[in-house]
């Protein structure tokens, strides 16, 4: 008796050690967690050549075409609209640089409907100056599946741009605003653990500009990507992409750019992501609450320092 008893005070001091060291690593990984989440500002410039929306794919490396998941799948992969069966929301408010007045925002939503047939989404994108300069993306999607397991996308694209704080020049050429539409074209395959992904974006390479005499309006490129992912055990996810721009403004490197990425589930809870995103670094971290989602993805580059950024969704 005294044996067991001695056993069960030891069990008893064990317990409450194993709970100490847990509420210690916790006291040491949430403040950090935190202030990071404190200090989130984003930088998603729209300028309609970046897809840089949504902190989970940007974390992974940009390399989302073969994943296309969740929401975010009506920007970066269409096609990829009848994987989720619920209806799910995620967005953006983000601050670019600090700079008072500069944001960068953005929302979508998804639907997969006829018993996972098909799936529908939604997606605003926004880059503003305040009473100086903005910049609108509208897309709406819609996707069906073809044949067991394979998918097709298609987006309506409209861009809007304006430019209000131009009117101070009082210049008899200026528009105001331009308007113009696209659409994308992509396609999603599933076969157990394996996924891939092609899309087509800005087929129709639409021109836009302010001033009614420009010579060279500015042209949306078009763009393609393929990519291809794998799931091992529903824990971790192994991604990577290739992307061709018709064509790229003058500080770009290259009309190419290739991204890969890593995503690993913590009990289906905490998520730690790692990427290479056309030469720069990434990581970001997730936390899921059913029903709310945390994001965030951190953004190495030697241009500009640190770029951080923060989603949040919900799905129903």
């Amino acid at each position: 008796m005294r044996n067991a008893a001695r056993r069960g005070r030891m069990g008893g001091a064990a317990r409450r050690d194993r709970m100490r060291n847990a509420a210690r690593l916790f006291r040491t990984i949430l403040p950090p967690i935190f202030l990071m989440s404190a200090f989130v500002f984003c930088n998603a410039w729209a300028d309609f050549i970046n897809l840089d929306v949504g902190a989970r794919p940007l974390a992974i490396g940009g390399a989302f075409v073969g994943v296309a998941d969740d929401a975010n799948a009506v920007v970066w992969n269409p096609a990829g609209l009848t994987q989720k069966v619920s209806l799910e929301m995620t967005g953006m408010i983000n601050r670019v640089y600090s700079v008072e007045g500069l944001r960068n925002d953005y929302f979508a939503i998804s639907k997969t409907v006829r018993a996972g047939k098909m799936g529908i989404g939604f997606a605003w994108m926004r880059t503003e100056l305040s009473d100086v300069y903005s910049e609108d993306n509208i897309l709406v999607s819609i996707a069906h599946e073809i044949k067991s397991g394979l998918s097709a996308g298609v987006t309506l694209k409209r861009f809007s741009v304006s430019a209000p704080g131009y009117d101070y020049y009082n210049d008899p050429n200026f528009l105001g605003d331009d308007n113009a539409w696209s659409a994308d074209a992509s396609l999603f395959y599933k076969h157990g653990n394996m996924r891939a992904g092609l899309a087509a974006r800005n087929l129709f390479q639409p021109e836009l500009k302010l001033i009614s005499t420009t010579v060279a309006p500015d042209k949306v490129p078009r763009e393609f990507a393929v990519g291809v992912s794998y799931l091992f055990r529903n824990t971790m996810l192994l991604t990577g992409e290739v992307r061709r721009k018709n064509f790229v403004p003058a500080y770009y490197d290259s009309k190419f750019t290739v991204h890969g990425g890593t995503e690993v589930w913590f009990y289906d809870v905490f998520a730690l992501r790692a990427g290479y995103d056309g030469g720069h670094a990434t990581v970001g971290w997730g936390l899921f609450v059913d029903p709310v989602g945390v994001d965030i993805s951190l953004l190495s580059t030697r241009r500009i320092g640190n770029i951080y950024r923060l989603s949040a969704s919900i799905k129903f």
